[in-house]
C-alpha cells in the first residue's frame, strides 16, 4: 500500500512543479510553493500532537488525507494553460548552438540545486546534534530550531514581494553567502546567540535559494519537464544530505560535516553563476513587469 502512495505522490508533484513552470512569473510561482510547504509544514507540526490525542494513532493518516482532499479541489481554481512554447528566451545563435547551450545551462543549474540541498539537508538533519555540541540543553535547542525553522516562510516571500527586480544573481549570490557563513559561524557556536542567529540565516536563505533556481529552470525549458526532473535532484540532495552528514560525524565532531557543507554551497553558487547569468533580464525590461 505504501509503494502506491509514494508514486501517486511522486507524481502528483511532477504534474505540479511542471504547472508552476509554465506560469509567467516562475520566481514568484515557486517561491509561494515554499512559503506553503513551510506553512503547512510548520502547523501540522504544532498540530498533530492535540489530534493525536483526540483521534488516535491515525490522526497523521486523516491529516494527510485532509490536505490531499484540500488539493484536489484546489484544482478546480486552476487556469488553462496554453501549450504554445514559450519564447523570449536570451539564448540566441543557430538552433543546434542553443541548444547546446541550454543543455548546459540545465545540467549545472540541476548541480547545484543537489549540491545546495545536499548540504543545507546535511546541516537540518544533525541540527539538534550541533546544538547540543555547543552546549545548549536539548529542549532549547528543539524551540530554537523550530523557530528559526519559520524564517523560511519570509525566504519562501523574497521572490514572491521581489520577483528579478534586484537581479536573481545578486540575490542568489546574497543567500548562499548566508547559507555558506552560517555553516561556518555554527562551527564555532559557542554560545547560544550565534547558534540562532547562524540557523536563522540559513532557513531564510534556503526557501529563496531552491526557488530562484527552479525559476531559472522554468525558463530554461518552457515545456516544464525540466521543472519536473529538478524536482526529483532536490529530492536526490535531500535524501543524500542526512547520508553525507552521518559519514562525515567523528565521535560527536561536526567539524567536518560543516566545512564539507560550506565547500558544497560554494560549489553551488559557482556552478550556478553562468546559466543565471545567461538569463539574467536587465533592470529596463523588468520595469513594466514589477
Amino acid at each position: 500500500m505504501r509503494k502506491p502512495i509514494q508514486l501517486c505522490g511522486g507524481l502528483s508533484l511532477g504534474i505540479a512543479f511542471a504547472v508552476l513552470a509554465r506560469l509567467n512569473y516562475p520566481d514568484r510561482a515557486f517561491g509561494a510553493l515554499l512559503f506553503v510547504q513551510f506553512s503547512i509544514g510548520s502547523l501540522v507540526i504544532y498540530l498533530l500532537p492535540a489530534l493525536e490525542s483526540l483521534l488516535g494513532a491515525y490522526a497523521v493518516f486523516y491529516l494527510m488525507a485532509a490536505i490531499a482532499v484540500l488539493a484536489l479541489l484546489s484544482l478546480l481554481c486552476l487556469p488553462t494553460l496554453s501549450l504554445a512554447p514559450q519564447h523570449g528566451s536570451p539564448v540566441r545563435a543557430s538552433a543546434n548552438t542553443a541548444r547546446a547551450a541550454l543543455t548546459q545551462h540545465a545540467v549545472l543549474l540541476l548541480l547545484a540545486i543537489m549540491l545546495y540541498q545536499t548540504a543545507a539537508s546535511a546541516i537540518w538533519a544533525y541540527a539538534g546534534l550541533i546544538g547540543q555540541a555547543a552546549g545548549m540543553a536539548t529542549a532549547s535547542v528543539n524551540n530554537t530550531i523550530a523557530l528559526t525553522g519559520l524564517l523560511g516562510l519570509a525566504g519562501a516571500m523574497l521572490p514572491v514581494l521581489t520577483g528579478q527586480r534586484f537581479g536573481r544573481l545578486n540575490l542568489l549570490l546574497a543567500a548562499i553567502v548566508l547559507s555558506l557563513s552560517a555553516a561556518l559561524l555554527l562551527n564555532v557556536a559557542q554560545h547560544n546567540l550565534l547558534y540562532i542567529g547562524a540557523l536563522a540565516m540559513l532557513f531564510f536563505a534556503w526557501p529563496a535559494v531552491l526557488a530562484y533556481l527552479l525559476a531559472v529552470i522554468a525558463e530554461t525549458d518552457s515545456s516544464g519537464r525540466l521543472a519536473t526532473i529538478a524536482a526529483v535532484v532536490s529530492s536526490i540532495g535531500m535524501a543524500t544530505g542526512p547520508l553525507l552528514a552521518s559519514a562525515l560525524l567523528d565521535n560527536g565532531n561536526v567539524s567536518a560535516l560543516l566545512y564539507s557543507c560550506a565547500l558544497l554551497f560554494l560549489c553551488s553558487y559557482v556552478l550556478l553563476f553562468k546559466p543565471v547569468l545567461a538569463f539574467e533580464k536587465p533592470a529596463a525590461a523588468l520595469a513594466p513587469c514589477q
